[in-house]
């Protein structure tokens, strides 16, 4: 069956907007970073280096790349500009030792009604043969996202907004240098903003697949939309959630850069600018959020959604929210990019900003900060920030992360794609609108990188301090829930840990404004690993805690004890006669009556 015939559902119109020239401040000098001391001492961040992806391109923006956060102690690194995954196993003590396995290229596996030639857009950044990829709901599934120049057969799917028309002039690098196009299009013209010439209009294709002998086949599309690709705002953040398996997904807002997100990241009935839930077994998708810019990482942290949404030019953000709110699509929560009804701006942070201009310099422009009543309704990020300085031409947050594994004095990381920042925040979730921290960043022979996680880059290809060594810093987490940082431009793998040795006095503790889904403790029952049955059973294990491995315990344990008998269990070692048994106690615990695994009892005293 031939793809359907492109319509735009409720929609009847060609919009058409104006522009108004205003004279605005320069919002984000107000939230830049500072440098952050504890009695005088640098707050800092020791990298060690754990192994590496085998990357194409190292020459600088000729490279396209992306981590997720370890899946059953394996790591996948997406090369998006070739179309392929790598996987590596975590060996122990989260190093990857030999060459990472590559589990999908697709100019070796086709996949049935997706293409990917002949693209018009040739900027490396927009080249993502394959997107993203996350965890299944069956053992060994997993959903991967593609960018295909076809529609593949029966799938549910989603198309771009109605036009958006406009008078605008084509940057050189984007009419000329980067498109394909035999006849260029005008530097001036009259275009469809989600349309542009030199952009490809792709659909992006959620596919399941399994892991058989180190090679992911089986697919099966199950949803699409469109989005445009050509230095437009195709987010990609995503995580599969726990329990139901269904899949958070984050859409730009489709859009050029220059502008505030306009109408369509405020239209429910539009799929850019927002989070969506979808449904892998059903192949639908739902609006859970709105007003979202550009989510390209996102994570679940202690029941809440986080991600890191790009900014214009005022302000970078982390948000986070409760994710049982998220997955009640009853009521869709806004984070105020785009415009509403009746009103001639957006919000960005707590700045509001103008319509803009596309590709317009220091667009959208800052109107100041938003007023109480123009912030009500609408979140807050946890925190924002913005580049330091004029000499620096590009930024964006490229990745953020959170471990209390590995961080003491802060709660969140975030760095910036160009300038390799390390920039913090103290509090996550409860206290909003924070102002990022700045803090030093060392190698495992603890010299310090004047360039942030950029200095990672200079021994490895041999670049002098006096070239920029921009290197796009991805965070992850191990399964262990420690952090780990992925260098996109040179497929280098570190550890992440904080080595300040002074504590920060009045940490912040946000104990009292978590989520109110709790978690299942140690040695407690959860239904993430099976106790659907069990009334009492918590939705999901506590932070640092996993699933026992095996599928009768239903309990969460601590990392090291998810391959031995807990406190109750069976085990061979205390004479259970069963081939599938656990071969031994956790650590500290003794036989006990049963064949079962106990707490030694305390000796009496004398």
């Amino acid at each position: 069956m031939a793809p359907p015939t492109k319509a735009y559902g409720h929609h009847d119109e060609v919009r058409i907007r104006s522009e108004k020239a205003q004279d605005a401040p320069v919002c984000g000098n107000l939230i830049n970073p500072t440098d952050w001391h504890i009695d005088g001492e640098p707050v800092t961040i020791k990298a060690t280096y754990k192994g590496s992806f085998p990357v194409i391109n190292t020459a600088p923006w000729s490279y396209n790349t992306k981590i997720v956060d370890e899946i059953d102690d394996k790591l996948f690194m997406i090369d998006q500009k070739t179309g392929m995954i790598h996987m590596h196993r975590n060996t122990g003590d989260n190093t990857y030792s030999g060459e990472a396995i590559k589990v999908l290229d697709i100019s070796e596996y086709p996949i049935s009604g997706l293409s990917f030639d002949d693209f018009t857009y040739l900027g490396s950044n927009s080249i993502e043969k394959i997107q993203m990829i996350s965890k299944g709901k069956k053992e060994n599934e997993y959903y991967v996202v593609f960018s295909s120049k076809t529609l593949p057969e029966n799938i549910t799917h989603k198309y771009l907004p109605p036009p958006i028309m406009e008078n605008v002039t084509l940057p050189t690098w984007f009419r000329i240098n980067n498109c394909d196009l035999k006849e260029k299009p005008a530097a001036l013209g009259y275009y469809d903003l989600l349309r542009l010439p030199c952009a490809d209009v792709l659909w992006k294709v959620f596919v399941k697949m399994t892991l058989v002998n180190d090679k992911l086949v089986n697919a099966e599309p199950f949803y699409a939309h469109e989005i445009q690709h050509g230095s437009g705002h195709f987010g990609g953040g995503m995580v599969t959630t726990p329990l139901t398996g269904k899949i958070l997904y984050g859409v730009g807002d489709c859009l050029p850069p220059g502008t505030n997100g306009l109408s369509p990241s405020q239209d429910i009935n539009s799929h850019c600018g927002k989070i969506l839930l979808i449904d892998p077994d059903q192949g639908t998708a739902t609006v859970a959020l709105k007003g979202i810019r550009n989510p390209q990482v996102m994570m679940i942290h202690r029941g809440k959604l986080m991600w890191a949404d790009i900014g214009g030019v005022s302000a970078e953000e982390v948000n986070s929210i409760c994710l049982n709110k998220v997955i009640d699509t009853s009521i869709i929560e806004n984070f105020g990019w785009g415009m509403r009804d009746n009103e001639d701006f957006a919000r960005e942070g707590t700045f509001k900003v103008n319509s803009g201009i596309p590709f317009g310099s220091g667009q959208p422009e800052c109107l100041g900060y938003l007023t109480e009543a123009e912030r009500k309704g609408f979140y807050d990020p946890v925190v924002q920030f913005s580049r330091r300085g004029p000499n620096i031409p590009f930024y964006g947050v490229a990745s953020m992360v959170v471990s209390r594994k590995s961080f003491q004095n802060f709660e969140i990381l975030a760095t910036d794609f160009y300038s390799g920042e390390a920039i913090v925040a103290k509090s996550n979730h409860c206290v909003t609108s924070q102002r990022g921290y700045n803090v030093t960043v060392v190698n495992e022979h603890n010299e310090a990188m004047f360039d942030g996680f950029n200095g990672l880059n200079r021994d490895f290809l041999n670049i002098s301090s006096a070239v920029h060594a921009r290197g796009d810093s991805r965070f992850f987490l191990f399964s262990d829930r420690t952090a780990g940082v992925f260098i996109e431009r040179t497929g280098q793998i570190y550890s992440l840990e904080e080595v300040t040795n002074k504590t920060l006095a009045d940490k912040p503790n946000d104990i009292k404004c978590r989520c109110k889904e709790k978690c299942a403790k140690e040695n407690r029952v959860s239904k993430a690993c099976g106790a659907s049955k069990y009334k009492l059973a918590r939705n999901d294990c506590c932070d640092g805690l996993v699933c026992h491995e095996q599928p009768w315990i239903k309990k969460c344990v601590k990392e090291e004890h998810k391959n031995c008998a807990p406190p109750g269990g069976r085990s061979i070692e205390c004479g259970l006669k069963w081939n599938k048994a656990i071969l031994s106690c956790c650590p500290g615990l003794v036989c006990g009556a049963e064949k079962r695994c106990v707490v030694p009892p305390t000796s009496e005293k004398v």
